[in-house]
């Protein structure tokens, strides 16, 4: 059963014109950093999202935990719809949907204790009193490899940047939260200790029964994590399949990319020639149609209208006229 589903969530953000631009009569300019996405998340499902720097992850992450409301689109969550919410509604809804951010340097209040960092969410949600806040909060730095009676009373500035992290996570889950979004939560960390918070977050989510969206520019750190991969451009999804599927046989051209930019521990590999060409275009008044069409080797006329995403295999779908167009239909 789907605990989240999207249909169609769309973000616009308008440009202040000049008043020289006004006295013309300029038309407006609009940064669209997503437009029309559609996906779901299983209870227990952890779906990543791949895409280069600028692509529109973020925004998506900021839509679900409702610091930003879209333009158009819907959000349901646990069958309901939660697209508009305020007041005691959406102080439930965020008490069940969790962000772990990027960079714990700057997400933790550096005057605060680990534990005052953890009890925080509850104590502003009003979940439970200050006994049972005074529970929980040490058994959830034990459940994320921090014993409570060493890191309780630390604060930020004297614990390292995986520990950092793990208090990020602890903060986000110790409200029990159904769904957790993971904005590239291992990117500041060093390369040896990645791995641990990885391993932590996918037995946490096994553990705790959380479903979690996971946003990263490294398309090997969402192969070893999740269930599925949907692969975003310029705020356009335009593949979504099983790590596995992704990694042997991608389909889009976009997708092709990445899964080729993606290191080899072989000195013998030769990496084959990228077929895109040009560098990523950014979200100001894009051109209509298929947003990679610009840096596609296979664009035709008819990349001038969006794709549809359509079905090519069993769990894999893609949103290119060139790829459907020569694939062979499913047999039912």
């Amino acid at each position: 059963m789907a605990l989240l589903s999207v249909q169609h969530l769309t973000k616009h953000y308008r440009v202040a014109r000049s008043l020289a631009a006004v006295l013309r009569g300029a038309p407006p300019n609009w940064i669209k950093p997503v437009e029309d996405l559609s996906f779901s998340i299983d209870e227990g499902e952890i779906v990543g999202i791949v895409g280069e720097s600028g692509c529109g992850k973020s925004t998506t992450c900021n839509l679900l935990a409702k610091l930003a409301d879209p333009t158009s689109g819907r959000i349901d969550f646990g069958g309901e719809d939660v697209t508009h919410l305020s007041g005691a509604a959406l102080a439930r809804y965020r008490a069940q949907v969790q962000l772990i951010f990027q960079d714990p340097f700057d997400s933790l209040n550096p005057r605060l204790r680990a534990f005052d960092l953890i009890a925080e969410a509850p104590r502003a949600l009003e979940l439970w009193d200050e006994k049972e806040i005074a529970q929980r909060v040490p058994r959830m730095l034990a459940l994320v490899g921090l014993p409570p009676e060493r890191y309780a009373e630390r604060y930020p500035h004297q614990m390292s940047g995986g520990e950092r992290q793990r208090v990020g996570i602890a903060s986000a889950l110790v409200a029990e939260p159904r769904l957790v979004l993971a904005d590239e939560p291992v990117s500041m960390l060093d390369v040896s200790i990645r791995a641990g918070v990885m391993d932590l977050l996918r037995d946490l989510s096994k553990r705790l029964g959380f479903s979690c969206l996971y946003v990263s520019h490294d398309l090997s750190i969402l192969t070893h994590l999740c269930h599925r991969v949907m692969v975003m451009y310029l705020g356009q999804l335009v593949e979504v399949a099983r790590p596995e599927d992704l990694v042997r046989s991608p389909r889009h051209p976009y997708t092709r990319a990445l899964v080729s930019a993606v290191p080899v521990p072989d000195p013998a590999y030769r990496r084959p020639p990228i077929e895109v060409i040009g560098e990523l275009a950014k979200p100001f008044n894009p051109p209509p149609g298929c947003r990679f069409a610009p840096r596609c080797p296979l664009a035709t006329a008819a990349c001038r209208t969006i794709p549809p995403m359509q079905t090519i295999a069993p769990g894999h779908t893609v949103a290119c006229h060139a790829v459907t167009a020569a694939a062979v239909p499913i047999a039912t």
